[in-house]
């Protein structure tokens, strides 16, 4: 049996689908829509990949 692994995560916030590479961390994708580190969000997940919603 072969295990097949996605090398991007697709992530849906504000209306726009955001499509991260095997490279990008959560935490500086965070970062480039400028939230702060010490912001909360939750990630949701959907069929295609992760809703992201505040907290």
């Amino acid at each position: 049996m072969e295990t097949i692994s996605k090398k991007v995560v697709l992530i849906e916030f504000g209306g726009k689908k955001y499509v991260l590479s095997d490279e990008m961390t959560i935490e500086n994708f965070l970062s480039s829509l400028g939230f702060d580190d010490n912001e909360l969000v939750l990630l949701k997940p959907t069929r295609d990949g992760f809703a992201l919603t505040l907290r």
